[in-house]
């Protein structure tokens, strides 16, 4: 604003010192005072026209460069200004954003192709229990003949960082936990033929795990705190015995899906009501501005006027400002009058963000809450890692093919009933998005940890060619053996068969696929004992 006050006493300056020079009518002593004026007012133009002339003389080798910068920045604000822009964003500023960027490419070759799902590159991004349910999910697409593409690009909106990270040891694994803005595209093909087309406007969210590490690259392990390198692992650590699944010692992504945010919808809302003013002035002062230098222009230059050059030009700038600040002035009130009762009627309608997003916080109180009380009785427990454990155990119920399967992972009657209960609502899905998952409570009952878990699960699913989405909350009970500790290893176990000898992954549930031998799970880790009404 002072440059403007600057420019404007200049050009008035101007004004009254060709009227000193040209108009011969006015008093000799009111000529020199308003010639002595016009210099006064005209005076830090110069001089700062001068400064800014010799400035740019003595940094004449930058200041190229630095217009461009501030140019590009001044263009870039404007866009913001007017259209809140989105741009693509292809750069990564650290090892993080790389490994989500390669895992959202290698998820659509993982999901667009055919055949085995063993030795494919998603193999190298996710944890082994996300690559679990990730085959599980393609093996049910593939049994309704069904690929899936999936197009992403991530996306600025605004002024907003594309990407948004945390980052924290839980006390077992190093976590990063990310928030993406990304433009996607879910296609759902049947025998080649599109069936439907999902855009995903929410915020892409991933979870990472990794391994701590010292300053030199040397791997902690969790057990004991003994630094090793890779290979030194590789039968274990040396000092607590502690055995690695040696894929997972590294980032990898752990979980992944879309899922509102509501701090950033919240944030959009806020922007836009509080840059309405401006947006709508510079909306309402452009075309005025054109439409009133046009009508200046002839007024002053075609209107038959003898006004000097300078005056008239003057007359111009001065009248064009005029007309743009008395319609901004005029219409903005008008148009508020009308636009802010309807974003204020929008905001009532967005509500439920707002209170979605305080619920979430308060989830997060009450998960770390109860987190803390488990860690008392089992101090390796990864909060992280139970949910990647759960949703491993949910998928299993999700694309199951038949009722065997479902009951992977289910312990007692109760268990049992609810997952059989449910077990049809799940046969036609073929995506499943975890929108919140949260604890309820957590307890230990005649010798068994016990914890309540409440999740959101928005469901695609293919039925007769249709492709939908529907939402569901999943309630479920998981109990384990109290005197059976979180190991300290990054990736499942593998037990012994006990009828036959075969390799057991815990990832497969109770029963071993060559003998169909079956065996407890609550010694060996979380096992579903409620699912569904668990009155």
């Amino acid at each position: 604003m002072l440059y403007v006050g600057l420019a404007a006493a200049f050009l008035a300056g101007l004004v009254m010192i060709e009227m000193a020079l040209t108009e011969p009518e006015y008093e000799l002593m009111s000529r020199l005072l308003m010639f002595a004026f016009g210099l006064v007012m005209a005076a830090p133009g110069v001089i700062l026209f001068v400064s800014f002339v010799k400035d740019a003389y003595n940094k004449r080798a930058t200041l190229k460069d630095d217009s461009r910068k501030q140019a590009a920045e001044m263009a870039e604000y404007f866009k913001f200004l007017i259209f809140a822009l989105k741009e693509v964003i292809t750069d990564d500023k650290n090892a993080s954003e790389k490994l989500i960027r390669v895992f959202r490419k290698d998820y659509d070759d993982f999901f667009d192709g055919v055949g085995s799902n063993e030795n494919t590159p998603i193999q190298s991004d996710a944890t082994q229990i996300f690559w679990n349910i990730l085959s599980l999910q393609k093996r049910r697409l593939a049994r309704k003949n069904l690929t899936m593409e999936f197009e992403s690009e991530r996306m600025k909106f605004g002024t907003s960082e594309p990407v948004k990270s945390t980052e924290y040891f839980d006390g077992k694994y190093e976590i990063t936990e990310i928030d993406e803005t990304v433009r996607a595209t879910r296609i759902f093909k049947k025998n080649g033929r599109i069936l439907k087309r999902l855009k995903n406007t929410e915020i892409a969210r991933f979870r990472l795990l990794d391994t701590r590490h010292t300053d030199n690259g040397m791997i902690i392990c969790p057990g004991c705190g003994n630094p090793a390198d890779r290979d030194n692992l590789l039968d274990g650590c040396d000092y607590c015995n502690t055995k690695f699944t040696i894929e997972d010692l590294g980032l990898r992504v752990s979980d992944f899906g879309f899922r509102p945010d509501y701090e950033l919808e919240y944030d959009k809302f806020r922007d836009f009501r509080s840059m309405l003013i401006v947006r709508t002035g510079i909306c309402v002062g452009i075309p005025i501005g054109i439409l009133s230098f046009i009508g200046m222009v002839k007024a002053v230059f075609g209107g038959g006027m003898t006004a000097g050059p300078i005056m008239s030009i003057a007359g111009v700038i001065f009248g064009t400002a005029f007309c743009v600040f008395a319609a901004i002035f005029l219409i903005v009130p008008l148009v508020l009058m009308v636009v802010f009762p309807a974003i204020q009627t929008f905001a009532l309608a967005r509500y439920y963000g707002r209170k979605s997003l305080d619920r979430m916080n308060v989830y997060r109180s009450s998960d770390a809450r109860i987190e803390a009380e488990i860690k008392k009785e089992d101090p390796l427990f990864s909060l992280s890692g139970f949910y990647s454990d759960i949703m491993n155990k949910l998928s299993t119920i999700f694309f199951a093919d038949d009722k065997n399967e479902a009951l992977a992972f289910a312990e007692g009657d109760m268990a049992g009933r609810g997952i059989l209960a449910a077990f049809g609502r799940y046969r036609d899905v073929v995506n499943a998005d975890t929108e919140m998952i949260h604890l309820n409570s957590y307890g230990i009952k005649n010798g068994f940890s016990v914890i309540d878990i409440t999740a959101n699960i928005v469901f695609t699913e293919e039925k007769n060619d249709k492709i939908s989405k529907r939402r569901e909350t999943v309630t479920l009970r998981v109990a384990k053996n109290a005197s059976c500790k979180t190991q300290a290893i990054c990736g499942p176990s593998f037990l012994r068969c006990r009828g036959c000898g075969a390799s057991m992954s815990l990832l497969g549930g109770r029963t071993c696929e060559y003998c169909g031998a079956s065996r407890s799970l609550v010694n060996e880790g979380w096992a579903i004992a409620g699912f569904g009404n668990m009155k």
